[in-house]
């Protein structure tokens, strides 16, 4: 049998007709970033919450905030010029500078990104995901070549100070983001107001366990469970009897340790095995507290 090596051009126009009800992409007002490869399948998967929830935990999806705007960084199309005429050389490959609120802890987790590959995901003014429809009926980010945190743009007097990330599609993601975009409705998951993770810190206060936002060290926080903070021993392992009991405005009583034994405290998810907790609408990830028993 002979190899066939003609371009079958015909096979490959979709026609322009615009009947029935269009999906129109509209205004980006959010970004979201999803680890690099990682993809769903149309016919099994599902957008619930449990499943964005262990994604948030485990750091596979991160909930950018709500941004001040983005400045296209656009590296434009190519042509060439010969004898008077254009002759396509390369596509658009799209980047941002997205602009945040001057935040120093904020700050401090936007630089934290660099350290991994990721895809992107937008939300719209009215809450529809987009991403990208593969050819084999996954929905996935848009490949990116760069995110990086640029850092703080000062206050010069006229305007406020803010925080700058660039991100920079890759040539695939440019080709995706052109004409492989999918509009995926908010059935299940409010992706306007989906939070981050944040970062809350555990302090021994007296005789009882304190948790405030670490950004600013002293808003409380409240909604903590035995069932989403662990105890282990200085061997490492988990302390079965170990509780908390709430007492108010961020503070919690420790039961279930032994006097005089030393410990260490943080939040823990047993069942997405993750440091990172669901409260309520909020995500909570604390830091590793040495504790001794009294």
């Amino acid at each position: 049998m002979s190899i066939n090596t003609r371009k079958d051009c015909a096979s490959s126009i979709t026609g322009t007709g615009q009947s029935g009800c269009r999906k129109i992409k509209g205004y980006v007002a959010r970004r979201f970033l999803l680890e690099k490869g990682l993809k769903f399948d149309k016919l099994t998967d599902s957008f619930d919450e449990a499943t964005i929830n262990a994604l948030i935990q485990k750091f596979q999806l991160v909930p950018l905030p709500t941004d001040l705007g983005a400045e296209a960084q656009n590296q434009d199309v190519t042509f060439e010029t010969i004898q008077k005429q254009d002759i396509f050389v390369s596509g658009t490959v799209y980047g941002w500078n997205v602009m945040y609120t001057a935040d120093s802890c904020l700050g401090t987790a936007l630089a934290s990104l660099s350290s991994k590959r990721w895809d992107l995901l937008e939300v719209d003014e009215d809450g529809n995901l987009l991403g990208v429809e593969t050819t084999d009926g996954f929905i996935k980010g848009f490949d990116t070549n760069l995110v990086k945190y640029i850092g703080l743009v000062n206050n010069d007097g006229s305007v406020g100070a803010k925080l700058m990330l660039r991100i920079q599609l890759s040539k695939v993601g440019s080709i995706e983001y052109d004409s492989k975009w999918q509009i995926i409705p908010p059935d299940q998951i409010d992706w306007l107001n989906l939070s981050g993770v944040d970062e809350i810190l555990f302090t021994k206060v007296g005789a009882k366990l304190s948790a405030t936002f670490a950004c600013d060290e002293s808003t409380p926080i409240d909604g903590l469970t035995t069932a989403k903070v662990r105890a282990i021993d200085d061997a490492g392992v988990v302390v079965p009897g170990f509780a908390i009991v709430a007492a108010g405005e961020g503070k919690y009583t420790i039961t279930g340790l032994t006097p005089g034994e030393d410990y260490v405290i943080y939040t823990y998810d047993s069942v997405s095995a993750s440091n990172t907790v669901v409260v309520g609408n909020y995500f909570y990830k604390s830091n590793k507290l040495a504790w001794t028993a009294s």
